[in-house]
């Protein structure tokens, strides 16, 4: 598990390779609205508005679509320009997959021209808002959208979620301008009574872990950091979680805001990322989550 070195008698607290292979198959068809990003964003607009990224339209086979009317343009460039203007920033993303891979930051002194012989004409992108993130972990590493994953689990006797794990991943100069693990940048844990920050660390290559208390290129302090209103952030996404029933893990990506409220990025129902998780605590020595694992037969 990335080198983590765990003492005498904890292997058993963690979910191993094989078991978690059998816990993707927990979730039931239910989970594709949630890996299509268009459609999981418009059915979050209906479920919870104020934490729901404004998404301005979608390019397919090379056209922008607009949102809430009928304009269609034959390039992409035409609309983009359009809202560059508008809004000064734009986020661009492939409506599938994951990694940080095909995602776009425009910017309003971008040339959109550049952009587009950078899109898949097989691919679906959506067009969203930029997002300014807290100060919290802005002054930690500005140069990159910096999000935290939340995994909820739906506890088998109370029939409800709960939050089960979560981590902060903080962008850096190998990975900007996103915070993608297995492109540099570091993964922190969360001690979820609090939400105050843990040390992180970068993808091993090889080896032991390289935990780190300070930003690597800013130097600014990580660990002992505290999430702004962290309680009421975790209330929400478990409401938010209930409405999803019919998929009991779930993998919650979510920027708290600049004025420390949050919006929900994307949620994650395939690969809900595991063994990141793990690399800060082993998932089965919360009593609830083995609980959890053990009623669907995964151990």
């Amino acid at each position: 598990m990335y080198g983590v070195l765990r003492t005498e008698g904890d292997s058993d607290q963690y979910l191993t390779t094989y078991q978690t292979s059998l816990a993707w198959c927990i979730n039931s068809p239910d989970k594709m609205m949630l890996e299509d990003k268009l459609y999981f964003n418009l059915l979050l607009e209906k479920i919870a508005p104020e934490h729901a990224p404004i998404i301005y339209g979608f390019i397919q086979e090379g056209k922008v679509y607009s949102i809430d009317d009928d304009f269609s343009s034959d390039r992409p460039i035409h609309k983009l320009s359009d809202l560059l203007q508008l809004h000064g920033k734009l986020v661009v993303k492939p409506v599938s997959g994951g990694g940080g891979k095909g995602i776009h930051i425009l910017c309003s002194e971008d040339n959109p021209n550049e952009l587009e012989s950078k899109l898949d004409r097989d691919e679906i992108y959506i067009i969203t808002e930029f997002i300014e993130q807290g100060n919290y972990i802005d002054s930690i590493y500005a140069d990159a959208t910096n999000t935290i994953r939340i995994l909820t689990l739906n506890d088998p006797t109370e029939k409800s979620p709960y939050i089960a794990s979560a981590v902060h991943r903080i962008g850096t100069r190998s990975s900007a301008p996103v915070d993608n693990f297995g492109s540099g940048g570091l993964c922190c844990g969360i001690e979820l009574n609090s939400g105050t920050l843990l040390k992180g660390a970068p993808k091993p290559n090889s080896g032991e872990i390289e935990w780190a208390r300070s930003h690597p290129d800013t130097d600014a302090q990580i660990e002992g950091v505290s999430i702004p209103n962290w309680d009421e952030l975790c209330e929400s996404i478990c409401d938010i979680a209930s409405f999803f029933n019919g998929i009991p893990i779930i993998a919650w990506d979510i920027v708290v805001t600049s004025d420390d409220s949050f919006r929900v990025i994307e949620a994650n129902a395939n690969k809900p990322g595991f063994k990141t998780i793990q690399m800060h605590e082993p998932l089965l020595k919360n009593q609830k989550n083995l609980e959890f694992f053990e009623s669907h037969g995964v151990i």
